[in-house]
């Protein structure tokens, strides 16, 4: 029975860590498209900017992902 609670708990760190996992990297992904843009505000150059600004959508969408499975699961 005990082993059986350990291969659960071992588990459910692994989802844990797997949601923190996903918010990190879409913060992560924002932090580099913030970059990314002011980059290409700074040189001038619309596609950095534009990229920049796909990169931080893609990021939010990353790290909501996260919070709604992590919402779930504790739930």
């Amino acid at each position: 029975m005990l082993l059986m609670m350990n291969i659960g708990h071992s588990e459910m760190q692994k989802e844990m860590a797997s949601m923190a996992g996903s918010i990190t990297k879409g913060k992560s992904k924002q932090l580099k498209g913030k970059a990314r843009e002011a980059f290409g505000k700074l040189t001038g150059k619309k596609t950095q900017q534009i990229k920049g600004k796909a990169e931080q959508a893609a990021g939010k969408v990353q790290e909501q992902y996260g919070k709604a499975k992590r919402s779930i699961k504790s739930h």
